[in-house]
């Protein structure tokens, strides 16, 4: 096996290497002999032992950390019995000895065969802590920290929980926090689907028709519950949890939030950064493309064979097979899907569609339906139990790292669409023309690579005339629109339930952009999807020798932290004013209030002028904005479901 796909099995597993992990600190600089770091310790019920790692304080050489944090690596909260069903939940108290030290496991030999075993039937969770913090005591008394669950990015298929340095998070906060990251089945192993039609990948074997869809999903929801149950025994309150995530992990809090069947109670904050439950495309298992890229699977599984017996290295080299087929087009596969054939379609009533859907489902209906049943179930909330804080936002230019760059013509501006969004009609076309105006041909258009150039030089003429128009639509399409859509919603709530003076649970909204820029060099230069992952971590590494992002750092991390370290996510308003919609009549007429991060920032732009930029500074949504958003908001309904609007 490659070292490459080695590596991609690893994300695919949910793996992390010891030696990449972002959150175990660099020895390198390290020249005295320093006496052995004391042991973190946790003791269960049942008189088990797990050790931890202490990272920073005193044994920390690298200065990364100011504060001593305690972590605990890879603790197993659920075992999957067979491949695509679902997990059964683990106790801590099933544990006598457990070394939670090592932040990842190393490559071993004979990787293809390692991986055949219990990497696929355990999933993991990560736990970091204050080491200064009050004691706890016996069966969860005493003073508890507030929790951050945190969800990975990754498209669902990639990706893995220690992708940002967490110790950073937890040691530079303020006030003391706790975060826990979680691994989740990806891939084919998290998000396979029985659509039916014929032959083992289309569902008429007896064993493809006991999938069961959104495994990964319903692993996050495990993962939720254990924390809810165990994490007082290591001084966390499962009663106050932020539920955080990035792109697909944003996505997946998204899911969560608005699953009719979710306890309100299970988690009241969410930080949901550049993803939303309307974010790409959330289609039915009997969607055509969704059975296709099955069908796209099963032709890599030989004769003989079915996914369920064939080997998990042979099942993953066949999933990263079926990515690439779709990755240009951005079609990707296994993604989370509806749940409910009657949720699948346009006429169904999302309550209708709940009712039928499988239990434990997660999506029981598109997620613009689920929308509108979480709407009427917070209005009905009682204040003490219903309330919910949102801190969402998104990136500059969340497009340009994956729209085709050489594009050239209006002609392959519209098949990129099309082929995206097959429901689109002809009309829906020619009105996306309209609003991103052709720069070939419109010599006004605000999309022509040289005006629109992030770093204010010459755009690099290795990019197609189409490639400012393409990642611009995007970045509306997939993740800025459907971020500001999930802020409308909640403010709409807030505004509805001020309006009539109703008893609901507050629900209140932050919006956020992150403008820094990033590149190899000026004429390539963007604020681009997940980039603010560092800087949100207070990364130091990151932010050596670069003092404006050092202060956009301080500006995002005191603000999300401060998020999660409040009971119920309320923020004074001169550190952060809510969000008010300003679209549309329902609990509109706010000017729709943002905060911009980092605006005019290019210390990570190799070959540029270093700028500092402003570290925070606050905007309002724009008309441009208004008319673009309606325009994807208008259409939304395509791309969910069976495509129907």
């Amino acid at each position: 096996m490659s070292s490459r796909f080695g590596a991609v099995i690893d994300r695919l597993l949910c793996f992390s290497s010891s030696s990449s992990s972002s959150s175990s600190p660099s020895t390198a600089s390290m020249t005295t002999t320093r006496p052995p770091a004391p042991t973190p310790t946790v003791l269960t019920p049942t008189g088990g032992v797990i050790l931890g790692k202490l990272h920073g304080g005193s044994d920390d050489a690298t200065g990364r950390y100011p504060r001593a944090v305690e972590a605990f690596y890879g603790l197993p909260y659920a075992r999957v019995p067979a491949r695509f069903h679902a997990a059964a939940p683990l106790s801590p108290s099933s544990l006598s000895r457990f070394d939670a030290s090592r932040p990842g496991r190393g490559r071993q030999p004979d990787y293809a065969a390692a991986v055949s075993a219990a990497a696929e039937k355990s999933l993991t969770l990560n736990i970091f802590r204050p080491a200064t913090r009050p004691p706890v005591r016996q069966e969860g008394r005493g003073d508890l920290l507030p929790v951050v669950v945190y969800v990975h990015g990754g498209g669902f298929n990639f990706g893995e929980p220690l992708e940002r340095d967490h110790v950073a998070f937890v040691s530079w906060s303020e006030k003391d926090i706790m975060l826990v990251s979680i691994c989740y089945r990806l891939g084919v192993l998290g998000f396979i689907t029985n659509s039916g039609g014929g032959g083992d990948g289309g569902g008429s074997s007896s064993s493809s028709r006991n999938r069961e869809a959104n495994l990964g999903l319903k692993d996050q929801r495990l993962a939720l519950d254990w924390v809810r149950e165990h994490i007082g025994l290591f001084g966390g309150d499962g009663g106050d949890v932020t539920f955080m995530g990035v792109s697909a992990g944003a996505h997946s809090i998204g899911h969560h939030m608005l699953d009719p069947r979710r306890p309100l109670s299970l988690f009241r904050k969410a930080i949901l950064e550049s993803g939303a439950p309307t974010a790409r495309s959330v289609l039915a298992a009997t969607h055509p493309r969704t059975r296709a890229q099955l069908a796209g699977l099963q032709s890599h599984v030989p004769t003989g064979r079915t996914l369920e017996t064939l080997d998990v290295a042979g099942v993953l080299q066949a999933n990263v097979a079926v990515w690439v087929d779709n990755a240009a087009a951005l079609t990707w596969p296994f993604q989370p899907v509806v749940e409910s054939e009657d949720g699948a379609t346009a006429a169904a009533a999302a309550a209708a569609a709940a009712a039928a859907a499988p239990e434990g489902a997660i999506i029981p209906a598109t997620p613009l339906r689920l929308w509108a049943q979480f709407a009427e179930r917070m209005a009905a909330a009682p204040p003490d139990g219903g309330g919910l804080a949102v801190i969402t936002g998104f990136c500059s230019h969340e497009g340009a790292s994956f729209v085709p760059g050489l594009a050239a013509t209006n002609a392959e501006f519209r098949a990129f669409f099309a082929t995206l969004i097959p429901a689109f009609s002809a009309q829906d076309l020619d009105a996306l023309e309209a609003l991103y105006p052709d720069p070939v041909t419109d010599p006004t258009s605000p999309y022509r690579n040289d005006e629109a150039s992030c770093s204010g030089s010459s755009s690099s003429s290795s990019k197609g005339a189409q490639f400012t128009r393409l990642h611009e639509a995007y970045a509306h399409y997939a993740y800025i629109c459907p971020v500001l859509h999930t802020a409308h919603m909640l403010s709409s709530i807030a505004g509805k339930a001020a309006a009539a003076a109703a008893g609901a649970g507050a629900v209140r909204v932050y919006v956020y952009e992150y403008a820094a820029l990033a590149g190899r060099r000026p004429d390539a230069a963007f604020a681009g999807h997940g980039d603010q992952a560092s800087i949100v971590a207070h990364d130091t590494v990151q932010l050596h020798g670069r003092p404006g992002l050092g202060r956009v750092a301080e500006a995002m991390h005191t603000r999300w932290a401060a998020f999660a370290a409040s009971p119920d996510g309320s923020l004074p308003g001169a550190l952060w004013p809510p969000f008010e919609t300003p679209f549309g009549d329902a609990g509109g007429g706010g000017e729709g209030r943002m905060l911009v991060f980092g605006k005019g920032n290019a210390e990570r732009v190799v070959g540029g002028d270093g700028a500092q930029g402003v570290p925070v500074a606050e905007r309002t949504v724009t008309e441009r904005e208004k008319r673009q958003c309606a325009f994807w908001w208008e259409r939304m309904g395509l791309s969910q479901g069976m495509g129907e609007m």
